[in-house]
């Protein structure tokens, strides 16, 4: 529900002749459930992305950074029964 109204990039994981997107919200893309759309951003270059992030910093809930990791940062999210 807190990131519900931003307005995100979705793409149908085809990176040829075949990729589509479709801009919609992020309420909008978890009820639709469809499979075969994600959501993937990587090295914080969307607000949605920095503010999950900052979401669970403060929740206490960065289990990599806890051990040490330096990772990529990426968010994926996906409905029922999608690649993501």
């Amino acid at each position: 529900k807190k990131f519900g109204s931003y307005r995100v990039k979705t793409n149908n994981g085809h990176f040829d002749f075949l990729r589509s997107k479709e801009v919609m919200t992020v309420a909008d893309y978890l009820n639709a459930e469809v499979s075969e759309w994600n959501l993937f951003f990587a090295d914080m270059a969307y607000s949605l992305q920095r503010d999950v992030w900052h979401a669970l910093r403060e929740a206490g809930n960065l289990p990599l950074e806890a051990e040490g990791f330096d990772a990529r940062p990426i968010l994926s999210v996906g409905g029922k029964a999608s690649s993501t």
